[in-house]
């Protein structure tokens, strides 16, 4: 099976995307800010089905609202693809 991790590489080509789509800067800082920290909080480890539940669940325990949780959730899979 083939581990998926957040790369530095990653984040930059997901960056180089999203100004090629026209996001505006402060939007394209907002999705890199999310997978960033998913990628702290992951500290190495790959990106799976379960790591993304657990992520979930972390930010739903720290009293995210629902529509911050999904925004999280949509950028780092957006960025993992």
């Amino acid at each position: 099976m083939n581990e998926r991790k957040i790369t530095v590489a990653m984040v930059e080509a997901y960056d180089r995307k999203l100004k090629e789509d026209e996001h505006a800067a402060a939007t394209r800082e907002k999705y890199l800010r999310s997978v960033r920290a998913f990628a702290v909080w992951l500290d190495g480890a790959a990106v799976t089905k379960e790591a993304v539940t657990e992520w979930k669940a972390y930010l739903a325990e720290r009293r995210q609202a629902p529509s911050t949780v999904n925004t999280c959730l949509l950028y780092t899979s957006d960025a993992a693809d």
